[in-house]
């Protein structure tokens, strides 16, 4: 890659093209938006998925509540195994499914089976990305979360807000022995904007 003093992002496009190839299939309409409009915010949504699979790592099944169209769900699983991706009523599966063909994704839009599950998933990952969850829906969200998780399975949430970390905080106590905060102005490589917070419960 180009050395990170050098600040031309065509340049930088073209070589990460290079190395990666460009063969992927024509984004979905979020994406494409996304990237056209605020890629900043996209890369700050990346990098969240980027530690959740980190954290999780090569432990067994993830579920990756994914509303970036399967950016999400991939980011993840280039940390993980296998994952299920599960997907917003509103998108398109079958677009989905096709853009993202790897062999350890598994898309679904039925989250009620998925959280009705007993001790199946490693990790299971959640980000707020349009700053709408009520209080109550993080409860039922640790809630089920506890549920799902295998015995030193982890799960991970997060968004942006000021009042989240404490929403969060006490959703996840509620339901998990170990609860680890990380952002709301903390230094980490993965964790931006300053305002994002994301919470790891074990």
């Amino acid at each position: 890659m180009t050395d990170q003093k050098t600040n031309n992002p065509e340049e930088s496009w073209k070589e990460m093209i290079e190395e990666f190839g460009n063969d992927h299939s024509p984004l979905g309409p979020k994406l494409s938006k996304a990237f056209t409009e605020d890629s900043y915010s996209l890369m700050w949504h990346v990098s969240w998925f980027k530690f959740a699979g980190k954290m999780i790592g090569d432990k067994g099944k993830t579920l990756v509540f994914d509303p970036l169209e399967g950016l999400g769900a991939w980011t993840v699983a280039c940390e993980t195994k296998d994952v299920i991706a599960a997907l917003p009523i509103i998108d398109s599966y079958e677009k989905i499914r096709a853009a993202w063909p790897a062999e350890n994704i598994l898309f679904e839009k039925n989250t009620e089976r998925l959280l009705s599950a007993d001790k199946l998933f490693a990790g299971v990952v959640c980000f707020d990305i349009g700053e709408h969850k009520s209080r109550t829906e993080w409860e039922s969200f640790f809630k089920d979360g506890s549920r799902i998780v295998v015995d030193g399975g982890i799960v991970i949430a997060g968004g942006r807000g000021d009042e989240l970390a404490q929403v969060l905080k006490k959703a996840a106590s509620a339901n998990f022995k170990h609860v680890f905060m990380f952002g709301q102005g903390q230094p980490h490589p993965c964790i931006s904007p300053a305002d994002a917070v994301i919470v790891l419960a074990c």
